[in-house]
């Protein structure tokens, strides 16, 4: 089933060609494929956006943005849960109000390691840590729900928020910003600057009808990441979750091996099956008409890391793919694919290393 990714590269380049005046050369939907994801091993360095379509994978460094500007008719900023960004809000909108009080401790607080940590340590917990959930986006992708609130068109609502950038993927701390956003226009304005330094920078972003988000560095600027909304399915990456670590409270906590969807072009369904069932026998018994009888969702993370699992003290625990189940994704253009995780280790027993089968139903 795997197909040549050159072919496809090639004739993504021409769009859809007219022939003559009465036929039009349309770009082959794929098939399916076995691709073997290029997340850049052990460390994850790389989120990778794969489009079924085309067989297409394309892979940037994930600390390449920040965060993200929502491009729909809404007016949202996301922050990028790869790299762990967090952020906290100072419940101020004027610039000339904010002293380094508002903020004192937030460095040290904004950290996933950190916070983890506190389950370890004699009670109570700190004041601030039931509060820790708060600082990252909902990981379902509900746009009601980030840790930056909707920008407002009453400019002075929109407060000031202290921005933890996260880590790299070798665990460095890549430092902190304060950053207020404000509509301009259909777009929005960002102003921000280093904690305790008086130069203030402003840049203007404006909305791209192509693409779901537009990425931003707080060092370079407006960058490009994943591909044209049309154009992608599902991205592997490292991700934030919620923990729910008991007594009502939930945490940030980082997961590998992560899968989310294109938040909007793509749904997705799960296929779980029996214990005296084959997974592969399933997978390839199931056709376009058995899609009736499933429930797809656009949640960000409906498949999140529920194809694999990790070991851990419970007995029979294992580190790998789960064999219980299979995926199912609806793509931009109505196509339905089944979708197969069949490796996340490689022959050393690292972790980063995923490949996928996937095959179109018709």
């Amino acid at each position: 089933m795997k197909h040549n990714l050159l072919y496809y590269s090639i004739l993504l380049s021409f769009a859809i060609v007219a022939c003559n005046n009465d036929e039009i050369l349309e770009i082959p939907i794929s098939e399916g494929a076995i691709l073997d994801i290029e997340v850049g091993g052990p460390t994850q360095p790389n989120q990778v956006y794969v489009d079924f379509s085309t067989d297409m994978q394309t892979a940037v460094h994930k600390s390449i943005w920040d965060i993200a500007f929502y491009s729909g008719s809404e007016f949202v900023v996301i922050l990028n849960s790869a790299t762990e960004v967090m952020a906290q809000n100072l419940q101020k909108s004027d610039w000339a109000q904010v002293e380094e009080s508002d903020y004192e401790g937030f460095k040290e607080q904004m950290n996933v390691d950190a916070i983890f940590s506190n389950l370890f340590s004699p009670p109570p917990y700190p004041d601030w840590f039931a509060e820790s959930s708060n600082w990252i986006d909902s990981p379902d992708g509900d746009l009601n729900n980030t840790a930056i609130e909707k920008i407002s068109a009453t400019e002075d609502v929109n407060n000031i928020y202290f921005i933890n950038r996260g880590q790299t993927p070798e665990r460095i701390p890549r430092g902190e910003y304060l950053v207020r956003v404000v509509r301009s226009g259909n777009g929005y304005k960002i102003e921000f600057k280093i904690p305790g330094s008086a130069e203030m920078q402003t840049t203007e972003i404006a909305k791209d009808e192509n693409f779901n988000l537009v990425y931003f560095n707080f060092d370079n600027g407006i960058v490009t990441s994943e591909p044209k909304k049309d154009l992608w399915d599902i991205a592997f990456t490292t991700y934030m979750e919620k923990l729910d670590v008991g007594g009502g409270i939930f945490i940030p906590y980082r997961f590998q091996d992560y899968v989310i969807q294109n938040r909007t072009n793509a749904k997705v369904a799960v296929r779980e099956i029996e214990e005296s069932e084959s997974v592969f026998d399933a997978y390839e018994r199931f056709t376009l008409d058995d899609t009736n009888s499933l429930v797809f969702n656009n949640d960000l993370n409906n498949i999140g890391s529920t194809w694999r699992s990790v070991a851990s003290p419970t007995p029979g625990s294992v580190t790998g793919v789960k064999d219980d189940r299979f995926y199912i994704v609806e793509d931009s253009s109505g196509n339905f694919y089944k979708l197969l995780f069949t490796q996340m280790l490689n022959n050393e027993g690292e972790r980063g290393f995923p490949q996928i089968t996937y095959e179109l139903l018709k």
